[in-house]
């Protein structure tokens, strides 16, 4: 009988993490919106209660993790089985909490299939991008309160992560929340959870969305307007983006806008309309408050444009309903809560926005003003994702089909053109969003017009512009569905198929899309199949093949770049040494940021024939080990040759005329007189290959001729002392030509499984 593979531990942890999370922040979130006005309690109930869960869980960890470290401490439980208490407890319809809560937990795995998918299928999520960040902060917040400072000369790689923002400011919350879910859940690794943090996130964000259009979805089942509402999470908006690509706070940040927006429009309504002001008054500010505070925790970015919302839409709703005393005490209200839940964390918010307002941040984004636009839409990949239809590289046939999706959603749009639909736009619930579309829009114009382009490519400062059209996407999502609802048949049995018709179709393609987004993440490991697994099989082998007092020195080429991260994160106790990247070195000590090989040293590397460690602990792609007796020599860079390759058993590179290797002897014994170099080589036509070996006493050359396709082997040894040895040039007379009709690389030959070594 075949065996079917085994699921990847992650995969379960991260289904019964999340739902346990959902489920939390459901029924706790029930509780603050029992706070609100009759007549916006039911659905507030419904479709807010996960943000205001997620809002006050954003509020209590901040607090406690800036006092306290949050592993093993007895507060977090304390916290958590306290507000499920209290919110069971003061529950009138304990049932219909219970049916609730488990249905937006199934709802949430829903949501979170753009993460789960890979989860399954390769035990991994992509944590080659700012999710390190995130990842270090909570591990570290297990045994160290955010207030407890790191000195300049004791930073380690792992630590620079967090001594950044406690020098520069930046925002916490997400990190605060992260933290108390590891510490909650007696997991070990931050890897394990942060998946659990992130979908609890999106779906919070995309049943919020049902708030404004509660109206047309009571026409709907339940299950069916939780069908309806996962539809944001399967594009490709700034939800999907955030989610894969390691912007934890920017997720969470969304939720709470979201919520925000949508909440206090009808809110400030209500108030305006009030003719007496008590006590409801303060109820309703303190759940406003609430979720303005765990924004400004978690994503400070968002703060100026959601104010900015805010208070067009009031000015709007006052001089609409003319009275300004109400509104204006209401406003004092939830401002002075605001002040009141923050305290400090205003200053470091402002603070932080200043100087990241005066920084080049992002990367270019090379698309047209349409690009913008349809990604907000969510019918246009993100930067760094798939189907950028718009950027310039992009093939007529990707550009045909996504004209063709930008068509499809502009008709759906259409439909809110008319009478009935555009008086509900115009409504209370609906008119915040409708305004921070407008300062997005704005925004986009001006950071595309008004502002130098600080980078080589794209007008303007392109990633500004990427940015708000990210944020804009719950927003636009919105409208979106409720253009759909309006069209929706009239005929229950018809408009049931067709919905979910589209969340399997939604479902299916958000997986398999996923499941091809972290493919490249995948690879970098050799295609493993449980990277999380992985992760802790290394420490497990460096721990079993290193002294206790070895520094492990990581001697991984720039391809695995990120991986030194995920490793120094996977060895807290340890000593990890490296030549690190800008982004970690910056923080270092000067001593630290450019560690050389020395004998002494526990290496890490990637399995080659030119590998330096002698024998030691394979682990997946890597081995864990001593230096080579013999010393060996080292290729420090490649120069004129396309990248690396491998099938897991051989690797090569190709190239068109030359390759220059600059070499580095390590540890090589002077009784060693020679160097052999051993390597397998393949051409692609008749042609004549040289090779020259440089050291401090001259240069060696050889010369041989080599067939068409012919699959050879040099193994020769040359008399270059290998304590000497600087550069090894090998060039070809053949011509170089493409390597095939979708790989345009031009290239003469390939080197194979080059090995230098010392020699007697």
């Amino acid at each position: 009988m075949t065996h079917l593979p085994t699921v990847p531990a992650i995969f379960w942890i991260t289904l019964a993490t999340t739902f346990g999370l959902i489920f939390w922040s459901t029924i706790v979130g029930r509780r603050f919106g029992a706070l609100l006005p009759n007549k916006l309690r039911p659905i507030a109930e419904f479709y807010l209660a996960p943000s205001l869960g997620l809002a006050f869980l954003t509020v209590v960890a901040s607090i406690l993790g800036r006092c306290v470290p949050v592993g093993h401490n007895l507060l977090v439980p304390l916290v958590a089985f306290g507000g499920a208490a209290w919110a069971f407890f003061c529950e009138p319809s304990k049932v219909r909490m219970f049916r609730h809560a488990s249905g937006v937990g199934l709802f949430g795995l829903a949501c979170g299939s753009s993460l789960l998918v890979p989860l399954l299928f390769y035990g991994a999520f992509n944590a080659h991008n700012d999710a390190f960040t995130y990842l270090a902060h909570s591990g570290w917040l297990q045994s160290h309160s955010f207030s407890e400072k790191i000195a300049p000369e004791a930073v380690t790689p792992l630590t620079t992560q967090v001594l950044l923002y406690q020098q520069l400011g930046f925002r916490m919350g997400a990190s605060f929340v992260l933290s108390f879910v590891q510490a909650l859940s007696g997991l070990q690794w931050t890897y394990d959870v942060y998946p659990a943090v992130i979908i609890t996130s999106v779906s919070a964000c995309c049943l919020s969305i049902g708030f404004p259009i509660a109206r047309p979805l009571r026409r709907l089942s339940r299950p069916l307007r939780f069908l309806v509402l996962t539809l944001p999470a399967f594009g490709a908006g700034g939800l999907v983006f955030a989610a894969n690509f390691g912007f934890l706070p920017q997720i969470l940040g969304m939720a709470f806008a979201c919520a925000a927006l949508f909440l206090l429009g009808p809110v400030v309504d209500w108030v305006s309309r009030a003719r007496k002001i008590d006590g409801a008054f303060v109820k309703a500010g303190f759940v406003g408050a609430l979720l303005i505070s765990a924004l400004t925790m978690a994503y400070s970015e968002l703060v100026p444009f959601v104010g900015l919302a805010l208070v067009i839409s009031v000015i709007v709703l006052v001089v609409r309903n003319r009275s300004w005393s109400s509104v204006t005490v209401f406003g004092l209200i939830v401002v002075g809560i605001s002040l009141l839940i923050l305290n400090g964390e205003v200053l470091r918010a402002y603070n932080a926005l200043k100087l990241q307002s005066g920084a080049v941040v992002g990367s270019p984004v090379a698309w047209s003003l349409l690009g913008f636009v349809a990604h907000a839409m969510g019918v246009h990949g993100a930067a760094w994702d798939g189907f950028q239809w718009t950027a310039p590289q992009a093939s007529w046939a990707t550009y045909l089909g996504g004209i063709a999706l930008f068509v499809a959603f502009v008709a759906l749009m259409s439909s809110l053109t008319t009478y009935r639909t555009w008086t509900m736009v115009c409504e209370p619930v609906l008119l915040p969003a409708a305004v921070i579309l407008s300062v997005f829009g704005l925004g986009i114009v001006y950071f595309r017009y008004g502002v130098v382009s600080p980078f080589n490519v794209g007008r303007g400062q392109s990633w500004s512009q990427f940015k708000l059209s990210d944020w804009a996407h719950p927003f636009v999502s919105a409208f979106a569905l409720l253009a759909f609802l309006s069209i929706l048949p009239k005929r229950k049995t018809l408009s049931r198929r067709l919905i979910i018709s589209l969340f399997i179709c939604g479902f299916l393609g958000a997986g398999a899309i996923a499941k091809g987004r972290i493919r490249p993440y995948v690879q970098s490991y050799d295609g493993l199949r449980d990277i999380a697994r992985f992760y802790t099989n290394f420490r497990e082998a460096v721990l079993d093949a290193c002294r206790l007092d070895a520094p492990v020195y990581l001697a991984l080429s720039d391809r695995d770049e990120k991986f030194r991260r995920i490793a120094a994160l996977y060895l807290p106790d340890r000593e990890v040494q490296a030549d690190w990247d800008p982004d970690v070195g910056a923080w270092l000590p000067e001593s630290k940021r450019h560690e050389k090989l020395t004998a002494d040293q526990c290496i890490v590397e990637r399995r080659s024939a030119n590998q330096v460690v002698a024998s030691g602990r394979a682990i997946g792609p890597l081995v864990v080990g001593r230096l080579n007796e013999n010393g060996h020599i080292r290729t420090l860079a490649t120069v004129a040759a396309h990248e690396p390759e491998s099938d897991g058993k051989d690797w090569w590179q190709w190239t068109d005329k030359s390759i220059v290797l600059q070499l580095q002897s390590l540890r090589v014994p002077t009784q060693l007189q020679r160097t052999r170099i051993t390597f397998r080589y393949q051409a692609r036509s008749t042609q004549t290959i040289t090779l020259r070996l440089s050291g401090d006493e001259g240069a060696i050359s050889r010369s041989f001729a080599v067939t068409s396709n012919e699959l050879g082997t040099f193994d020769e040894v040359l008399d270059v002392r290998p304590t000497s040895v600087s550069q090894l040039d090998m060039t070809t007379d053949g011509k170089a030509t493409p390597l095939g009709a979708s790989d345009m690389r031009l290239a003469a030959w390939r080197v194979m499984n080059l090995s230098i070594e010392p020699s007697p």
